[in-house]
């Protein structure tokens, strides 16, 4: 497979990994997920602010579409973080 096939079938795979049966995160399954794939929201302030971010419709659960817009609201935001740190 090419590498964005590759990339596409994680960014699944972690979906479904931290998922509940009912196919969406819950908070709690959100914060084991930005904990353990970016490293990130160790304080329960920064936790809550990535569920809040990802939970669009506010429903208290984040589907798979939540998550691939997150995912590729964060490519944009590193996208354009390194081509402003460009000469």
């Amino acid at each position: 497979m090419s590498n964005l096939m590759d990339a596409i079938g994680m960014i699944y795979a972690i979906f479904h990994e931290h998922a509940g049966p009912d196919k969406k995160l819950n908070k709690a399954e959100v914060v084991k997920l930005v904990r353990k794939e970016l490293g990130k929201g160790d304080s329960g302030k920064a936790a809550e602010s990535f569920f809040k971010t990802m939970d669009d419709d506010k429903d208290g659960f984040v589907d798979f579409n939540e998550f691939t817009t997150f995912v590729a609201a964060s490519c944009i935001l590193l996208n354009e973080s390194l081509r402003s740190s460009q000469p």
